[in-house]
């Protein structure tokens, strides 16, 4: 009953906070972010941690300005993925300025190919948004990392992200995945953050030594399918989401999965504000107390 009343209560604020016109998402955007200095210091301690090793080359005045970036991106963000879980196609259409690149080359594949589609994405800070866009277009399977949350907390996810699919597969529903893909269904993927050691492969991300789950070989050797990826940012206050296939080599699991994180660490590079770094990225490599 606790829980019931305490999702509730937050639904009602949150719709009511998506309420607010979107000129007021994007003046009080940055100064809510900011705020997080103060209330989410452990996580802006790893931020700054991941700043440090992955833009060595950058002055502290440098770092100090990307940090005020990712700051200000973050709280556009928290009113962008309320936008994704709470607002209505029509609104999302209407208010929030897009450009959709290669959806239509990506509709034509899904259609012609028997192959099943992986399409892999990386943890922008507004990919809730993101992923209501693709919902929006495509038929599409998530898959969402499990564990770590309350049950309050899981609840309202799967609230929010009811929107974007049918349906969404835990990260340890492996099995699922390799039936979905089989049967020429699209799965979404986000193979960017440390999952651990298990099925990884060490290569590096901003020249840092790290690891990257082989999951996607590995679901690509099993059944054969396609492999496309879908980046996002925004571009003089447009959002802009584009997919494009990836022709990754498939000799070994390191060589596809140090081409993938290549990829990765590319679109990452072009928008850094933008991306969430404020995950553990390198607590397999460098150890947890790295980040205290």
């Amino acid at each position: 009953m606790g829980d019931w009343f305490q999702q509730m209560v937050v639904r009602l604020l949150a719709a009511m906070f998506c309420c607010l016109p979107r000129s007021w998402h994007l003046a009080m955007g940055p100064r809510i972010g900011h705020l997080a200095t103060v209330f989410a210091r452990q996580r802006t301690r790893v931020t700054t941690r991941n700043f440090e090793w992955c833009f060595p080359n950058y002055s502290t005045a440098q770092r100090k300005k990307l940090l005020d970036a990712y700051h200000d991106s973050l709280g556009l963000a928290i009113f962008d993925n309320l936008v994704g879980w709470f607002w209505s196609t029509e609104d999302i259409k209407k208010h929030i300025p897009h450009r959709l690149v290669g959806f239509d080359a990506f509709r034509e594949a899904q259609k012609k190919s028997d192959q099943g589609i992986l399409l892999l994405g990386k943890h922008s800070q507004h990919m809730e948004l993101d992923g209501r866009f693709i919902g929006m277009h495509f038929d599409t399977f998530p898959v969402q990392r499990g564990g770590g949350y309350s049950k309050f907390v899981n609840a309202l996810i799967a609230y929010g992200r009811g929107k974007m699919a049918s349906q969404i597969f835990p990260k340890s529903s492996s099995r699922e995945f390799v039936k979905t893909l089989r049967a020429g269904q699209t799965l979404v993927y986000f193979p960017d953050q440390d999952y651990g050691l298990k099925h990884a492969t060490e290569t590096t991300f901003f020249g840092v030594p790290c690891v990257f789950t082989t999951a996607p070989y590995r679901l690509h050797k099993l059944s054969n399918c396609l492999v496309y990826f879908y980046d996002s940012y925004y571009e003089d206050g447009v959002l802009v989401i584009s997919i494009q296939q990836l022709h990754l080599p498939t000799t070994d699991a390191d060589a596809f999965t140090h081409a993938m994180g290549r990829c990765i660490e590319e679109k990452v590079a072009m928008h850094p504000a933008e991306y969430l770094w404020g995950h553990k990225r390198f607590k397999s490599t460098k150890g947890a107390k790295a980040y205290a």
